[in-house]
């Protein structure tokens, strides 16, 4: 039990292998403690431990144990009637014949190991969980803690939730964000020849944040990826085409304020503002076309297999006549600079 925890604790792998500074200095630390550690074991404490208690609240105050007793009935039934089908099928009978006690903890109950990262000098702390318990990790505990499950002798369920903060990130966020910024775009009833209701300069930014949002936080994101979960579900294809429409409608009314720009009666003031506001959302837009471009090119990107291999998408070659502006910006993007060139010749004055 002790060297499970050494290892769930201190040894433990990412799912996916990064390769970095950061990573290889974490790998190199790691290496470091493990050399140090040798054969020893890592200190650690139960609650029959006389400094557990001061130890929990000094280093440890943001594991939160909430005990059976505290959880709602129902909630204990629906996990139970979850479950009991599985118990059948996926638990082997129970070796019982080994009841030795590992250093006051009973090897039959089960416990929560924690400890702080990187830290083997500071002793870890064994929380006992019984049936029906939660622990909470609270705030960042997780970020600066290292954990796991030591598992008693009794067969036993557990399952692990995470609690999000999803005001960004869903679906529905992504499409409230779209009808946002398509309430800036009209047509005409008659021809159908669309404009921009409003060129105020919150209109503009608003529009070009949202229109780089989804081309790169999900458009590009999914596709990227997207032949390898089309293997698994097909659910996210008709989401990212109704998102992949509104980015369509966003390059146009792009097109739209660009034309603006350029036919526009405006004073040279009103329109350097407008520019300002704008240049960066493209600027932005074109690195990371670029940088998007780069990664589905790589090396590593082309050595998997032809069925799992990212797509650059959206991606069309200049002069495509479907599509409002070219893919490459930097020449729209050279056009705008030089309009905000003064007399004198200083940029963006």
């Amino acid at each position: 039990m002790v060297s499970a925890f050494i290892l769930s604790a201190i040894g433990q792998e990412p799912r996916m292998k990064r390769f970095g500074k950061y990573d290889r200095a974490k790998e190199s630390k790691k290496q470091k403690l493990l050399k140090e550690i040798e054969d020893r074991k890592l200190p650690y404490l139960t609650p029959k431990d006389v400094q557990f208690e001061q130890l929990s609240k000094a280093k440890y105050p943001k594991l939160y144990i909430r005990r059976a007793s505290c959880v709602p009935q129902e909630i204990h039934q629906k996990v139970q009637q979850g479950l009991t089908t599985l118990q059948d099928y996926l638990v082997p009978a129970a070796d019982e014949s080994n009841t030795t006690s590992i250093k006051g903890r009973d090897p039959a109950v089960w416990h929560v190991g924690l400890k702080i990262a990187w830290d083997i000098a500071t002793p870890g702390l064994a929380f006992p969980l019984d049936p029906g318990d939660c622990y909470f990790m609270l705030d960042d505990l997780n970020m600066t803690h290292q954990h796991c499950v030591l598992s008693g002798m009794q067969p036993r369920f557990s399952s692990t939730h995470r609690v999000a903060e999803c005001s960004s990130g869903t679906l529905d966020y992504i499409f409230q964000r779209c009808d946002v910024t398509m309430k800036n775009l009209q047509k005409d009833p008659m021809l159908g020849i669309p404009s921009l209701i409003s060129l105020e300069l919150d209109s503009v930014k608003q529009t070009e944040e949202i229109h780089n949002e989804v081309e790169f936080e999900w458009l590009r994101q999914f596709w990227f990826q997207g032949k390898r979960s089309a293997k698994v579900s097909d659910w996210w294809f008709e989401p990212m085409a109704l998102l992949e429409k509104s980015w369509r409608e966003m390059e146009q009314m792009t097109k739209l304020l660009l034309c603006e720009i350029n036919e526009a009666e405006w004073s040279s003031e009103r329109k350097h503002q407008v520019i300002r506001c704008l240049l960066p959302y493209l600027e932005e837009r074109q690195e990371l076309r670029k940088s998007w471009m780069a990664r589905c090119q790589s090396r590593l990107a082309r050595s998997l297999p032809v069925d799992e291999q990212p797509e650059c998408r959206p991606h069309w070659y200049n002069g495509d006549s479907h599509m409002p502006l070219p893919f490459d910006l930097e020449e729209i993007i050279s056009l705008l600079s030089s309009q905000l060139l003064s007399e004198d010749g200083d940029v963006r004055s």
